[in-house]
């Protein structure tokens, strides 16, 4: 297992389209099988806040983002690994559909220690904060105070132990 020919793997919503565990799992080992050892994989994924109270915020020109859980249950009680419905409305009001499924964070971060990775965090998703008079977009302010999605941070071990390698079997 020496590793893979990345430095760095990045991907943004990938685990939310995994649509069971095992389905998850194989992502994370495929992020860590690809990466070289000391290598970081950097994910976008849904703020779990955000899933919850799928607020119907307006971000760049009157775009919205909207998710509901497609058993019609209302957001705050979506269940793990439930098929969801996310609608952007868009500016000239036309509405763009996706699906995925909700998998909770502390879930991701499991996932990401079952396969080997190492010190997984998550972090807020952060932008470099710029003065209200500098802002030339609206939709900036309303994702800096409410953004739809986290960072999942996590590292590939420089030298894999035997008891890791236990751990991974």
């Amino acid at each position: 297992m020496d590793g893979g020919n990345y430095d760095v793997v990045v991907a943004h919503c990938l685990f939310c389209y995994a649509k069971d565990k095992t389905e998850l799992r194989s992502m994370a080992q495929t992020c860590y099988e690809n990466l070289r050892p000391g290598g970081r994989l950097v994910l976008a994924v849904n703020n779990d806040v955000w899933t919850r109270t799928s607020i119907k915020r307006p971000y760049r020109a009157g775009v919205s983002i909207f998710q509901a859980p497609i058993s019609g249950r209302n957001p705050v009680d979506t269940q793990e690994g439930e098929q969801c419905q996310c609608n952007v409305k868009l500016a000239d009001g036309k509405t763009e559909t996706s699906w995925h499924y909700h998998w909770e964070e502390q879930t991701c971060l499991q996932m990401l220690s079952s396969v080997g990775f190492s010190q997984a965090k998550l972090e807020p998703f952060t932008l470099e904060l710029v003065p209200a008079s500098q802002r030339f977009d609206s939709g900036y302010t309303s994702f800096v105070d409410f953004p739809f999605s986290s960072i999942l941070r996590a590292w590939k071990p420089e030298m894999i132990t035997n008891h890791q390698l236990a751990e991974i079997a």
